[in-house]
């Protein structure tokens, strides 16, 4: 934080002199001065808090991207010699925004052991689906790419590894909509305090909302088809089964359900998707499990390559008009495949077995590693 030096200098002096000798005698004076100690330290650490308070100023981290970055960067260094040129290039850089993709761009951000997928249409607008299970990471993430406003964030399910980065995002990015059924008290707070409406999701394939009744729990999660690609949420095998039935076309791009859970990507929903391209988001030697080993051999069964966060950190997928795509990991690992043709990986060819990890991207449940 920009102000923790001056934060520094009252705090610590009043930490050493106050509150740790409060805390000993707490602990090993006689009474009555064991109680006296303790009050007083306790007295302390809220006067410390208090002051503390007006200075808790976010550092500034703004949106421009990486290219925003450099200029800065350079605008600062000329500033020190010509003012009003740093000033006319900090202007400038503040200015940017990400131009529009070529083509529909999906995102599946490694956060560990959650979700969150960045959806970047032609046309300029960007959802985000979940957040991930930490509210560090993800907005800082989302600003070296240059973003600074989404057209609308998700959350498919009130479970915290889905919804828990998207408190941060409302917070602190500019948020046109949040589409959510059922959203958890945390969310309906922050969106109520950045004045973001909560309404019911326009596009969504599940859950069926003449049924509010029926599907609970992950199996009302919110499922969306944005171009090939099907964004599952947590959905199980109950749900998939009914949701199968219901698709309106198959998916060559599945993003796995519930992180690769046993409980998931039943043969139905597969044998109805015929996804040739599988990407699971799931954590690093995570205490699930996941993914299952039963979920990868249904996917190799019907052909599918399988792309997963915690071995190849995060995945991006670019689809062109035609429905061709072509994907990029963080790892390095490329492939491209269509609508029709199915996937062509360069590392492996379709229906490989998923091999050995590589390299593991070092994260877990509470720090997100969040790499472009």
């Amino acid at each position: 934080a920009p102000l923790s030096p001056v934060a520094n200098l009252g705090a610590l002096p009043l930490m050493g002199l106050g509150i740790v000798p409060a805390a000993a005698a707490a602990c090993w004076a006689p009474a009555p001065l064991d109680s006296w100690a303790g009050a007083l330290g306790s007295l302390l650490v809220r006067c410390m808090l208090w002051g503390l308070e007006p200075l808790a100023i976010a550092p500034l981290a703004p949106a421009v991207g990486p290219l925003g970055a450099i200029g800065l960067a350079t605008a600062l260094i000329f500033g020190l010699r010509r003012p009003w040129l740093g000033a006319l290039g900090i202007g400038l850089c503040l200015s940017l925004h990400p131009r529009a993709t070529e083509g529909l761009r999906i995102t599946f951000l490694d956060v560990g052991q959650g979700d969150a997928v960045l959806v970047e249409h032609p046309d300029g607008l960007r959802w985000l689906i979940d957040g991930g299970p930490s509210r560090r990471g993800l907005v800082g993430w989302l600003r070296r790419q240059g973003i600074r406003h989404l057209d609308a964030v998700v959350a498919t399910h009130g479970e915290w590894d889905h919804y828990a980065g998207l408190l941060s995002v409302i917070e602190e990015l500019e948020v046109d909509v949040i589409w959510a059924l059922d959203p958890p008290l945390r969310l309906v707070e922050a969106a109520a305090s950045a004045a973001v409406p909560i309404e019911a999701p326009p596009q969504a394939l599940w859950p069926p909302l003449d049924q509010p009744q029926r599907w609970r729990g992950n199996d009302r999660s919110i499922v969306l088809g944005i171009g090939p690609v099907l964004l599952t949420g947590d959905v199980e095998a109950g749900a998939e089964a009914a949701l199968a039935q219901a698709l309106p076309r198959r998916f060559p791009i599945l993003k796995v359900p519930h992180h690769g859970s046993a409980t998931s990507s039943s043969l139905p929903l597969l044998e109805a998707t015929e996804p040739a391209l599988a990407v699971i988001s799931a954590g690093h030697d995570n205490l699930f499990g996941h993914p299952h080993p039963e979920v990868i051999e249904r996917l190799t069964h019907v052909g599918a390559e399988i792309l997963r966060t915690d071995r190849d950190g995060t995945v991006t997928i670019e689809i062109s008009a035609d429905g061709g795509w072509r994907y990029t990991t963080a790892t390095g690992r490329t492939g491209s495949g269509s609508s029709s043709g199915g996937a062509r990986g360069r590392r492996r060819g379709p229906g490989a077995r998923d091999p050995a990890p590589q390299r593991s991207p070092p994260h877990g449940p509470e720090g997100p590693a969040l790499r472009p």
